[in-house]
């Protein structure tokens, strides 16, 4: 074994580096799910020493159902969920494979700007490094300050399709309070994005 060689994942060591919060509105009409609004945030860590190499890691809690029309009412909103059938609705934790969570606890709190602190707790089986078959739970806590960068729209994912800019901010309009953002603009070719506008 070589000088600083870890086989269990040293989730003690992570320490948070950035990330973001953002929005997204979704539907399914083949499986009944009605448009709704959603929130996800990520945390991303500083590389650790993972078997003999250094890795990098993050922590991403998808889905989460807070009704906020008023982005800055974030401050204050918590999520708690556990998953002991590991399917990835308490979070994952990926290190160069996705590894779902099976508890999450996670807390918003102060803001600066469209910046908010973010305390979050988790538990995860992770891998030895020379053998993916051998688990052990690791218990996983951070914190970090990081932005709300805002809400994405992708017009593919609704029916019917919003083929205008106008078409768009209605979308946005049914979820959220228009004025609290910037217009929307292009993102990746197939997507737009609302970013907030930083007031008090």
């Amino acid at each position: 074994m070589s000088a600083g060689y870890a086989d269990v994942f040293p989730a003690n060591e992570l320490r948070a580096s950035g990330g973001e919060i953002c929005a997204h509105i979704l539907e399914n009409r083949r499986s009944n799910f009605p448009r709704q609004l959603w929130w996800d945030v990520r945390l991303e860590f500083e590389p650790v020493r993972y078997g003999e190499g250094d890795f990098s890691a993050s922590l991403s809690c998808d889905s989460i159902r807070w009704a906020f029309r008023d982005w800055r009412s974030l401050v204050g909103a918590t999520f708690e969920k556990d998953d002991p059938e590991r399917g990835g609705w308490a979070g994952t934790f990926y290190t160069g494979e996705h590894n779902p969570a099976h508890s999450i606890r996670l807390r918003i709190d102060a803001r600066s700007l469209h910046r908010f602190r973010v305390s979050l707790e988790t538990s995860v089986d992770l891998p030895e490094s020379d053998c993916f078959d051998r688990k052990h739970e690791s218990r996983i806590v951070a914190s970090a300050e990081i932005p709300y960068v805002g809400l994405y729209v992708v017009p593919g994912n609704l029916f019917p399709k919003p083929t205008t800019a106008a078409d768009v901010h209605d979308v946005a309009a049914e979820f959220v309070d228009p004025c609290l953002y910037r217009a929307a603009e292009p993102w990746l070719g197939h997507a737009f994005i609302f970013r907030p506008r930083a007031g008090p």
